[in-house]
């Protein structure tokens, strides 16, 4: 009598086989969960006495921390972070869980990108036809420096980490003249590039740019600099 293995067991071995010859291994979510009786978190307590939960997460190189609320089971706290660089989405609530900050750092794109790329293959370049109008922020062509100066924000994590630099940053001024954001062709840390993306995001509506005196889409690139001294 010829024994045959469940079929599970054929996947499990094919599985197995598979990480040998690629040299991967299989590594179980590890999840570590911990219960304080107030944010101040000094001293672990049991579960019962818990009155805040603490879920740290370690799935490869992507490390979760999750701070909850047990009585009113909500998230007052999160963080992630990838290779030791700040990803994801962040919440940052009051142990009621009632917002006081929140990071998207997964809308963040990085790329360099040409302009001759398929990204702007329909937008208008600057200076190819005389009748054309360049967007302008403002009154003029220097409303958009004077608008960063009044409006770019030091994030105080990026501070407290004593990271600087200078951000460039991509995006399209559309006929409607909202500025749709692109990508960051140069970063400097998270903090500081979700800063800027968001700055650019969230700005008034610019003057359009113009062929012929019809607004049409167009782009632009900008840099925002950060320096602790």
């Amino acid at each position: 009598m010829k024994f045959k293995f469940p079929l599970f067991t054929h996947r499990l071995l094919f599985t197995l086989l598979i990480c040998i010859l690629t040299g991967s291994s299989i590594k179980a979510q590890d999840t570590v969960v911990s219960f304080f009786r107030d944010l101040k978190m000094e001293y672990k307590v049991s579960e019962k006495r818990g009155r805040i939960k603490v879920l740290q997460i370690n799935d490869g190189n992507t490390k979760t921390t999750q701070i909850y609320n047990v009585k009113l089971q909500c998230l007052v706290y999160q963080e992630q972070h990838s290779n030791g660089i700040p990803t994801g989405k962040w919440v940052n609530n009051t142990e009621n869980c009632e917002k006081i900050n929140a990071w998207d750092f997964s809308k963040l794109v990085y790329e360099t990108i040409s302009l001759g790329d398929s990204l702007f293959s329909n937008l208008e370049p600057e200076s190819k036809y005389e009748n054309y109008e360049k967007a302008f922020f403002g009154k003029d062509s220097t409303g958009i420096f004077h608008y960063i100066a009044r409006n770019l924000r030091y994030p105080n994590q990026a501070r407290n980490l004593g990271v600087s630099g200078e951000v460039y940053v991509q995006f399209i001024i559309k006929a409607s003249g909202k500025a749709q954001m692109a990508s960051i062709i140069q970063g400097a840390h998270p903090f500081l590039d979700l800063e800027c993306w968001n700055l650019i995001e969230n700005m008034p509506n610019w003057t359009p740019a113009k062929k012929d005196g019809i607004p049409v889409d167009s782009y632009s690139v900008v840099s925002m600099n950060f320096d602790l001294r």
